[in-house]
């Protein structure tokens, strides 16, 4: 399978399970890049007929297959969803250094469910994923936290508090750095 590491990870917030799944080739070859490969997994995986703002909904950040390559648009990563705004399909394409340290990490996409009762992240590097505390730095203001986990050599991808505000739209922000993944689901 060439341009994918042939596996996905799982992590639920309410629980705190991390789940490496491995997917089935065919699903590669007949979903090719984010989107389709996004709305296959969302298909198999979160219950048909879930609230949006429930545990079991789920988003995942997906790179194509030509993530971390030098080939046009290899930095390219989507994110999926149910939409909030008319409880169907939704999906958003940024790029930057988040999809292509997707794939150095090991992975070929990240899958959150689950409401964590407190501010975390989930910090990935070489393979290896923990949800952790973010009340470290969480007090800090947003650009003072982006900065400081660049310091740390992290990549950031911040999503703001769907959950907890129940907001209809919602930015998912870029922070460009090299090393190990940090996604920020937070709640300030």
């Amino acid at each position: 399978m060439f341009g994918y590491t042939g596996k996905m990870l799982f992590v639920n917030l309410t629980t705190g399970k991390i789940e490496d799944k491995p997917i089935p080739e065919e699903w590669y070859r007949d979903f090719i890049g984010g989107p389709a490969l996004g709305a296959r997994i969302l298909y198999e995986y979160m219950p048909g007929g879930c609230d949006v703002f429930s545990e079991d909904s789920m988003f995942g950040l997906l790179p194509g297959p030509f993530s971390g390559s030098n080939f046009f648009c290899g930095s390219r990563y989507t994110v999926v969803s149910k939409s909030p705004l008319y409880n169907g399909w939704n999906d958003a394409s940024a790029g930057g250094d988040f999809g292509p340290s997707i794939k150095a990490a090991g992975y070929d996409g990240v899958f959150v469910n689950g409401i964590s009762d407190k501010p975390v992240y989930i910090f990935i590097d070489s393979g290896k994923a923990e949800i952790r505390d973010a009340a470290q730095i969480h007090p800090f203001q947003r650009r003072r936290r982006q900065v400081y986990l660049r310091e740390q050599g992290v990549v950031v991808q911040r999503i703001r508090p769907v959950y907890i505000d129940l907001q209809l739209s919602v930015p998912v922000c870029n922070a460009h750095a090299l090393g190990n993944i940090f996604v920020h689901i937070y709640n300030d």
